[in-house]
């Protein structure tokens, strides 16, 4: 087991670099993430331009400097439950915030920034038989991003073959809709 020391920090911001951040996650986060996951609601989608799009909740406090005090970060009401949340200037997405839960957004993890996410790249490039690849040494992804701990909402929207072996827990929409499972194929349906 990795020891992890705290606070586990890491930067990110949109596409444009108008809004940038800083997340410090102290000790009562636990790591391997169970905050995080993936929604296949068609909004998210639709929001991200990405098939799997991946959240990861952290408290409004620790991130910084607050997103609401930069006047690109815009947000807009999606549905009853919340908002989303994206920079004016270039358009990425950043979050999504529910509005039973002002404490807590929801933040899209391809926003963090490449070196914290995947970690810095050391050396020179490798060239192999598949190509060139970048050495890199540290990032945080492999402690936000798995899923076995946390697991996917809105299944219901999987794409057969495609998004629905996703490791984790599975629910048809929001978790407090139902009891999760770990394979479609245990539901019965298809």
């Amino acid at each position: 087991m990795t020891h992890i020391k705290y606070p586990v920090i890491f930067n990110g911001g949109c596409n444009c670099e108008a809004i940038r951040y800083t997340v410090a996650l102290t000790e009562d986060y636990k790591l391997p993430s169970e905050t995080n996951g993936i929604c296949q609601c068609t909004k998210c989608r639709k929001f991200t331009g990405s098939l799997l799009p991946q959240l990861l909740s952290v408290k409004v406090k620790d991130i910084s400097p607050p997103l609401k005090s930069n006047s690109a970060y815009k947000t807009y009401d999606t549905t009853k439950m919340g908002q989303r949340c994206f920079c004016s200037t270039c358009g990425s997405s950043l979050t999504f915030q529910y509005i039973a839960a002002p404490e807590i957004v929801e933040l899209y993890i391809g926003t963090i920034d490449e070196d914290d996410l995947a970690g810095k790249r050391v050396g020179e490039e490798d060239t192999g038989q598949y190509g060139m690849k970048a050495k890199r040494e540290g990032g945080v992804g492999h402690l936000l991003c798995k899923t076995e701990h946390s697991g996917s909402i809105y299944c219901e929207n999987a794409v057969l073959g495609v998004t629905d072996n996703i490791s984790g827990s599975k629910w048809w929409k929001e978790k407090e809709n139902g009891k999760p499972f770990r394979s479609i194929e245990e539901t019965g349906t298809k």
